[in-house]
């Protein structure tokens, strides 16, 4: 028995989880299984923060799979959350700070479905992206999820950053685009993000046909 031999047995369990979750089927057996591995991983290797971020993404599914099932989340992403916080400052590498604002995301949109205020979250969400996208400026995905997380930011009612989280987002997005012209997400999102530029212009009493003849621009590229 090696810890390499039940971290793979767990990424395994957490990939058949995953099909699972994404066909809207019940996950908990196959996340059970997978966090039992990531556990005994890391019991054999406790230092080895790829066992430790393992058990952590395997907690955040885990949230995913209840929140989808209409189901509290929180303690599972509480572990979650809990276990990445415990990896060394030096182990924190683009994968550990994408997959960290996931899960502050994930109990983002949980507060905004029982009408918590999700902003605290968000913000904690947008500062894991930014890290990720420091620590490799050339993966799409940190960026689209930047651009996202602040586009969500500025949607709140009572924000006092609208104004800035939403040109945040215009630039998150642009990077994304310059970086896989082919990726049709943040193309959806910068569209978003003009259409919500438009309402803001409107509510001011503004012109807002430009801004809605660039989000049809976008969607249409997408």
């Amino acid at each position: 028995d090696s810890a390499e031999a039940r971290l793979l047995e767990a990424r395994l369990h957490r990939r058949f989880a995953e099909d699972q979750v994404n066909h809207g089927a019940d996950a908990e057996e196959p996340l059970r299984k997978a966090i039992a591995g990531a556990q005994a991983a890391l019991g054999l290797a406790p230092e080895w923060f790829r066992a430790r971020l393992e058990l952590g993404r395997c907690f955040w599914l885990w949230g995913q799979s209840r929140q989808q099932r209409n189901q509290d989340p929180r303690e599972q992403l509480r572990q979650a959350v809990e276990h990445f916080e415990q990896i060394r400052r030096e182990d924190r590498d683009y994968e550990y700070s994408n997959h960290l604002g996931l899960i502050f995301e994930s109990l983002a949109v949980y507060e905004k479905n029982v009408g918590m205020d999700p902003l605290p979250h968000l913000g904690k969400a947008a500062e894991a992206y930014l890290m990720a996208t420091q620590l490799d400026a050339h993966l799409p995905d940190a960026w689209i999820n930047l651009g996202s997380a602040w586009l969500s930011r500025a949607s709140q009612p009572g924000n006092p950053e609208a104004e800035a989280d939403l040109e945040r987002a215009r630039g998150a997005l642009e990077e994304a685009r310059a970086l896989n012209p082919q990726h049709v997400a943040p193309y959806f999102f910068a569209a978003q993000v003009h259409e919500l530029a438009a309402r803001r212009r409107r509510a001011r009493g503004e012109e807002r046909r430009p801004e809605l003849a660039r989000a049809l621009e976008l969607y249409r590229q997408g």
